[in-house]
C-alpha cells in the first residue's frame, strides 16, 4: 500500500502498534508517529521511500526494534523507560533522540548527534567514529556509554550528564579528545586511557577524575566550580582549572619539571597527598597538604 498526501509538511498518525509494522510508500509524508502498545516488535521503514524526514515512536514502556532508517533525519523514541530501544541503521550526520528511554542500542554512520532527555541506564553506539551528545536543558542524565569506535566525544546543551563508565576504559577505547566545552550543565566523568589527549568540560561546576593521563595531555575544566581528582599525571600534562573556586586532589607523586597545574581565575585549593618535587603551579590560593 501507499499513501500520498502530496504539498505540505504533513503528518501520519500509527496508532496502537501491536504488531510489527512495514509502512508502504509514504509520498510526500513528512513525519511519521507511532505509539506503541506492546513490547518486541519491529517498525521497519524499507518501503517507506524517501520523504519521511522524521519518525517519532511513543513507546509507552514497551521495547521496540526500529529498522532501515538510513535516510531518516531524526528518529525520536520517548517512554521505553528500562526497556530495550534498538534502532539502525541511522546515516552519517543524522540524529537519534531518547526521552525518558534508559536503555538503546543504536547503529549509525561515522557522524551522529545523540540528544538525550532524562537517560539513566545504558546506551550502546555502533559503527560511530564521531559522537555528539546533546543534553537536554534542565535533565539528570547518567549512563553507561559504549562506543567501541567513537574518537571524538562532543556534549553540548545545558542538562547534566554523568558518563558512568570511563572515557577510555574497553567500551570507549579509541576516544581522543572529549570536548564538552559548550555545556553548560553539570558534567561528570572519568578519564582512564593514555590515549586520550584533550579533555574539555564545561561551563558547570564540573567533576573530572583523572586515573590514567597520555602523555602531553591538556586538562580545562573551563568556568565554575570544578572538582579535579588526579591519580595519574603523566610527562607534560597540562591541567587548567578556568574560572571558579577549584578543588584539585592530587594524589599522584609528580617529580618532572614538565607537569603544570594552573587553577586560573578564582579562589583555588590544590590538595597533595603524595610527594611532589617539580612542577609547574600557577594561581594556586590554598595548598593542603
Amino acid at each position: 500500500n501507499s499513501l500520498d498526501l502530496s504539498s505540505g509538511n504533513d503528518t501520519v498518525v500509527l496508532e496502537d502498534m501491536t504488531s510489527d509494522v512495514t509502512p508502504g510508500d509514504l509520498n510526500n509524508v513528512e513525519n511519521l508517529e507511532v505509539q506503541v502498545e506492546s513490547s518486541g516488535h519491529t517498525l521497519d521503514m524499507a518501503n517507506a521511500g524517501d520523504d519521511v524526514d522524521s519518525v517519532s515512536v511513543e513507546a509507552k514502556g514497551h521495547s521496540i526494534t526500529i529498522s532501515n532508517v538510513e535516510s531518516i533525519g531524526t528518529v525520536a523514541v520517548s517512554g521505553a523507560d528500562s526497556e530495550l530501544v534498538t534502532i539502525g541503521t541511522i546515516d552519517s550526520g543524522n540524529t537519534v533522540s531518547l526521552t525518558e528511554s534508559d536503555n538503546a542500542k543504536i547503529t549509525a554512520g561515522s557522524v551522529l548527534t545523540l540528544n538525550v532527555n532524562e537517560v539513566n541506564d545504558a546506551v550502546e553506539v555502533l559503527a560511530t567514529t564521531a559522537l555528539t551528545v546533546d543534553v537536554a536543558d534542565d535533565t539528570d542524565n547518567a549512563f553507561a556509554l559504549t562506543a567501541a569506535a567513537v574518537k571524538s566525544l562532543i556534549v553540548t546543551g545545558d542538562g547534566a550528564l554523568t558518563v558512568t563508565n570511563d572515557i577510555g576504559d574497553s567500551d570507549l577505547a579509541a576516544v581522543t579528545s572529549f570536548d564538552a566545552s559548550a555545556a553548560g550543565g553539570h558534567i561528570n566523568v572519568a578519564v582512564d586511557g593514555s590515549g586520550i589527549t584533550d579533555v574539555d568540560t564545561g561551563s558547570a561546576g564540573d567533576m573530572l577524575h583523572i586515573k590514567t593521563s597520555a602523555a602531553n595531555a591538556a586538562y580545562d575544566t573551563n568556568g565554575g566550580n570544578d572538582t579535579v581528582e588526579i591519580d595519574d599525571f603523566a610527562s607534560g600534562a597540562v591541567l587548567n582549572t578556568g574560572s571558579g573556586g577549584d578543588k584539585i586532589e592530587l594524589d599522584a607523586a609528580l617529580t618532572a619539571s614538565d607537569h603544570k597545574i594552573d587553577g586560573g581565575d578564582g579562589s583555588d585549593t590544590l590538595e597533595v597527598t603524595e610527594d611532589v618535587t617539580a612542577g609547574d603551579y600557577d594561581n594556586i590560593e590554598t595548598l593542603e597538604i
